[in-house]
């Protein structure tokens, strides 16, 4: 063979390996085989070529992603986005979107926070509904991800309602479910939204660099029961400062202590609205501002605390895992807000409506039926000065 000839498939061979990595390119991120030719040889390494979306790498820079990865491999899902992360060595490798999810206003709504995968099925018959659901992964107790789900004569489910759990299409499902190992990391975020520039309220500390860890009516099961989130759980990666929402006065200031109830530092302020008292809770500070005193009046804007973990006698009770003042899981910063119609810890209208080991007694932070009977107000809605 001559020197042309080799000149020549030496360019075909090039020409071939162009084509092979452009194909690779359009089917998607993947590891390639990078080719060069020198002096007749093929040299082979691997590569990896990401074509994650600039949404994706976008929420690589939040800051809740720096915090929501104390380990390597996870699966973050943000509700907001309708997307689901796959993520190792604390980088986001593939995407996916979420098909769908629980009704954000029912108490079956698909719960935000930190949890870890439970168990793992193939194809998991619901114990709700009579469908099975292929590639199923346990995130929380009844909550889980799987493909789309279908009933016993195999018809798929065409409905978009989910009773809280979250949906993706069947080959993607079985990406995350291989991916997955019982024990990994499994984040669940909200977005807190723009707020209405026609409300009077603002939000009670800086919106773009915190977010929803836990949303209102969010369930938590406590026994063989469910109750519901009667506020939202702001997280922040920082002791970020935290505002107070309207002009009002300082009706109530718990200290961390042995009767904190796990709310730690908490401050409650009573405000006029339309000629109506209503009074907004902020909960787990780190610290509370020297200025606040019972009777003091506040400005909206005005900084009230700082944002911290404390709860149940001591500063930091709140981890990402398991929680305690020793523990030495990352600080589950946030803030525990809620609007409500009395300035007390409890629910506002009153009554022993919760089980504590088969006794009942008032609820802090949670109520066994919607929140709103009981004196609650959805936060968000009010922030907003929504209908």
């Amino acid at each position: 063979m001559g020197k042309r000839d080799v000149k020549l498939w030496g360019w075909l061979v090039l020409l071939f390996a162009v084509f092979v990595i452009s194909a690779k390119l359009l089917l998607g991120g993947i590891k390639i085989k990078e080719v060069n030719i020198k002096s007749g040889k093929t040299e082979i390494k691997n590569t990896e070529i990401s074509n994650l979306s600039l949404e994706a790498l976008s929420t690589q820079k939040e800051a809740y992603f720096s915090l929501t990865l104390p380990e390597k491999e996870a699966i973050l899902i943000n509700l907001s986005k309708m997307k689901l992360y796959l993520i190792q060595d604390k980088k986001i490798i593939k995407e996916f979107d979420v098909v769908s999810k629980g009704p954000a206003n029912k108490w079956f709504r698909t719960p935000a926070g930190y949890y870890r995968v439970g168990m793992k099925s193939s194809l998991l018959r619901s114990s709700k509904v009579d469908v099975f659901m292929p590639y199923s992964l346990q995130f929380y107790e009844d909550f889980f991800v799987h493909g789309i789900p279908y009933y016993p004569n195999g018809v798929r489910v065409t409905s978009a309602f989910s009773g809280g759990c979250l949906r993706l299409h069947d080959e993607d499902a079985k990406v995350v479910y291989d991916f997955s190992k019982r024990g990994m990391m499994i984040i669940l975020i909200d977005e807190i939204p723009t707020i209405n520039p026609a409300s009077p309220f603002i939000y009670p500390l800086d919106m773009t660099k915190s977010w929803i860890r836990q949303s209102f009516i969010s369930p938590q099961k406590v026994g063989t029961e469910y109750l519901q989130h009667a506020g939202v759980d702001f997280a922040t990666v920082n002791p970020d400062p935290v505002f107070a929402v309207y002009d009002g006065t300082v009706s109530y200031i718990q200290n961390i202590g042995p009767a904190d109830h796990g709310f730690g530092n908490l401050i409650i302020l009573k405000h006029e609205v339309n000629g109506e008292e209503v009074y907004t809770l902020y909960g787990h500070l780190d610290s509370i501002a020297e200025k606040i005193k019972i009777g003091e009046t506040i400005k909206q804007g005005e900084i009230i605390g700082n944002v911290g973990a404390s709860g149940y006698g001591c500063n930091n009770y709140w981890r990402l895992g398991n929680d305690g003042c020793f523990e030495p899981n990352v600080l589950d910063r946030h803030l525990h807000f809620e609007v409500k119609t009395a300035p007390v810890l409890t629910n506002p209208t009153g009554g022993d409506i919760c089980s504590y080991k088969g006794e009942m007694g008032p609820c802090f932070g949670y109520t066994p039926k919607y929140p709103q009977n009981f004196g609650y107000i959805n936060p968000i809605s009010f922030l907003n000065a929504e209908e």
